[in-house]
């Protein structure tokens, strides 16, 4: 856990007023003619000399301010940021407080908390994150990290109130306010390299994605989702976020590039949905949380506060920010790190609920920036490892409780009894609509039909050339496991197993699917204590011996309405899932009479959702003109898929899936990412089913395309020197598709 040290500063006579009420410390500082704090005049001998030749001089703060605005755009001279970080620290510091405050906290994090009015531009533009003592950045000092937390005064009437803690279950809504295929923020890689890093760790987080999304789309997510945390990955600046235009702002010819929404805005979205607001808010959007490298007295009067500082004295205790422009590694390191703290690292039992734990968000921060700054080789080459700024309501904790954690890891077990850890590639929109299918209404008949619609090969001689529906139904059980629901999934686990061909081996064949439900969550059901239906009891389907629709529907309603009720035990929902339908002979004709007839696919007076692939390849006429037939309903939703058609968006997830996952270099040339693309599309040709039959090839051409720097371990454990070939048996087994 982390000790927070208040250093609290107020404006005074030619400088400022610093003071450490939990240790006593109180120093003045120095104002310098552009604004810039200066230490006490006092110490000007005991700084290093490098420090001492940019604070010495009040008025001849003109390399001062050239290093800060250095730093702010992203182009530091070498040794800039060591002398930048000392700067700040012998400056607001000293060595003498330090000193104080390390041997007081011993192993613990040392949560610097900085408070000042909002209003003071001077302190609020300036990295602190950087700060760095005669040795090392303070974020990776021996022992536990140090980590910047920037407090935000309370209005004066409530100044004084005990600090208070956030009690939550870890929800996140990760809001993509750009299309994927947007090269320079690359929303898609954090996401999904989020995801693969807590699958190694054998946790999961509960999460929805909304891509590219407009204000109304935030509406629905909110109220449907009740998110603890909400995660923008998108383009930002000083004073708005970008979404996508709804229908409405796009005929009225606003926001070509994006809609511009401004903290007031986001805020009445996110309050008019109803409920409280989101507990974090993580904003991975550039100067969130920053100033105008150029800001000066005269234009600072009419300034508006950072979206950030807005967000939080909106009503969200806990904000993460972005102080500048940021590359997109540096976010993505941040991210899967800080997410990876807060699942994983120890915690105490908080108490007053049931597996609630206490976790230290600021620890969590410190954890995600020193992430980035491992991964960017060194502080001493980039500086956006400091950029993400944790912004606290000062009468709120850094230490959070978090409601149900290990139930993560229970989420994870049952995950992998639905996928298998094989790639999904270029299908992250198309999952996008499925779960705004499952987000959807409640009607007695909902059905979702995933259809591939390739009806003649590619390469005619390659018989088993599939297109991802296998894989895509496994995404959409996993992905409906974090909306809340329980999947029972229907899939035949080779190509030469026999499918049921009537109605009665249907309902026999989802019987065992829906056992197989419970068997994946009973890890969860012990750790909530409930009791699912015993292993030994038969359902009815099984007890089945007549094959007429009417007792086939009897019992398999039946059947269903013992699954709502389980489901509804762990407070979920049940959702059947029926993959290669295509083969299912006169049981897909029945299987409409069982929709359409006797809806069955309902408990409680609600719809139980069915979703149902199939292939318009499939030999089976009597199964493929049932299932036309279906799909042409109204209560069906047909979605038509075929080969992959966004070869940057694919491959790029691609990576990801290798062990350890891989991603563009940051440095790489237009020109090389290009080649790169090519090799592997050579390969692909845009069918998914050669990640299996072509393997050799595509490792092979990601090897090659690594040793010539085009790619990059995305672990940020960059292989020192360098990029440099992996060896052979690191790369993942790239298997079917499906």
């Amino acid at each position: 856990m982390s000790q927070r040290f208040v250093i609290s500063v107020a404006s005074a006579q030619d400088g400022w007023h610093v003071t450490c009420d939990a240790l006593g410390h109180t120093r003045a500082l120095r104002r310098s003619a552009r604004g810039f704090p200066l230490p006490p005049e006092a110490e000007l001998p005991g700084l290093p000399d490098e420090v001492r030749a940019l604070v010495a001089a009040p008025g001849g703060d003109g390399e001062l301010d050239a290093l800060h605005r250095r730093l702010t755009r992203r182009m530091p001279a070498q040794g800039d940021i060591p002398r930048y970080g000392q700067y700040l620290f012998f400056t607001l510091l000293g060595t003498a407080l330090w000193t104080r405050m390390a041997a007081q906290a011993g192993r613990d994090t040392i949560e610097l908390g900085l408070r000042w009015p909002t209003t003071s531009w001077e302190l609020g533009r300036l990295l602190w994150e950087t700060m760095h003592d005669a040795v090392a950045p303070l974020v990776r000092r021996d022992g536990a990290a140090a980590t910047v937390t920037r407090l935000i005064p309370a209005p004066e009437a409530s100044h004084g109130e005990p600090v208070r803690q956030v009690r939550m279950p870890l929800r996140v809504l990760f809001l993509i306010g750009s299309n994927l295929r947007d090269a320079k923020l690359r929303a898609g890689d954090e996401y999904l390299a989020l995801l693969r890093r807590l699958e190694a760790r054998g946790t999961a987080l509960s999460s929805r994605l909304l891509v590219s999304a407009t204000m109304d789309d935030i509406t629905q997510a909110v109220r449907d989702y009740r998110p603890t945390v909400v995660h923008f990955i998108g383009h930002g600046d000083q004073e708005v976020i970008y979404l996508r235009p709804t229908p409405a702002q796009a005929n009225a010819g606003d926001g070509a590039a994006g809609f511009p929404c401004t903290a007031r805005e986001l805020l009445g979205v996110l309050q008019g949905a109803g409920g409280e607001l989101p507990q974090v808010l993580v904003l991975n959007a550039c100067s969130t949380n920053g100033q105008p490298a150029y800001i000066h007295a005269q234009m600072a009067a009419t300034a508006a506060e950072p979206f950030a500082v807005q967000m939080v004295r909106g009503g969200i205790p806990v904000v993460i920010g972005m102080a500048a422009e940021v590359a997109d590694p540096a976010c993505r390191m941040f991210t899967a790190r800080f997410y990876e703290a807060l699942l994983t690292a120890p915690a105490t039992a908080a108490g007053q609920a049931p597996d609630s734990v206490l976790v230290d968000i600021a620890h969590a921060a410190a954890e995600g920036r020193r992430a980035a700054l491992v991964g960017f080789h060194g502080y001493s080459h980039t500086v956006d490892w400091a950029f993400p700024g944790l912004l606290v309501d000062e009468r709120v904790s850094a230490t959070v409780a978090l409601e149900h954690r290990s139930e993560a890891v229970q989420l994870q077990q049952a995950l992998g009894k639905y996928c298998s850890n094989k790639p999904f590639c270029d299908r992250v929109e198309l999952l996008r609509d499925c779960q705004e299918w499952l987000a959807g209404g409640k009607a007695l008949r909902s059905v979702l039909m995933l259809i591939d619609k390739v009806e003649h090969l590619k390469d005619p001689s390659d018989a088993d050339e599939r297109y991802g529906k296998t894989r895509l139904i496994e995404q959409v059980a996993a992905h409906a496991i974090h909306q809340g629901y329980l999947p029972c999934k229907l899939s035949l686990s080779s190509r030469t197993q026999a499918p049921p061909k009537s109605s009665l081996e249907l309902a026999r064949a989802l019987a065992r699917a829906m056992r197989s439900a419970r068997s994946a969550f009973q890890g969860l059901a012990t750790l909530r204590q409930v009791t699912l239906l015993p292993p030994a009891t038969q359902l009815e389907s099984e007890k089945l011996g007549r094959e007429d629709i009417d007792s086939v529907a009897a019992a398999l309603r039946a059947d269903l309405e013992k699954l709502h009720e389980d489901a509804a035990k762990l407070q979920r929902r049940p959702l059947v899932l029926l993959d290669d339908a295509h083969r299912f002979g006169e049981a897909a004709s029945s299987l409409r009479v069982l929709i359409e007839e006797h809806a069955v696919f309902s408990a409680a007076g609600e719809s139980i959702p069915l979703v149902i692939t199939w292939s318009r390849r499939g030999e089976d006429k009597i199964a493929k003109e049932a299932l036309k037939e279906l799909g042409e309903q109204g209560y069906v939703r047909p979605v038509e898929f075929g080969e992959i058609e966004e070869a940057f968006s694919a491959y790029r997830q691609l990576m990801l899936h290798m062990q350890p996952p891989l991603v563009v270099s940051r440095t790489a040339l237009p020109e090389q990412v290009k080649e790169t693309l090519s090799l592997v599309h050579d390969e692909l040709q845009g069918v998914p089913s050669r990640l299996e039959t072509r393997q050799k090839q595509i490792v092979l051409a990601l090897r090659v395309a690594q040793i010539y720097g085009a790619i990059e371990r995305a672990d940020g454990n960059p292989a020192p020197g360098g990029a440099a070939p992996l060896p052979a048996d690191q790369m993942a087994a790239l298997m079917g598709v499906g």
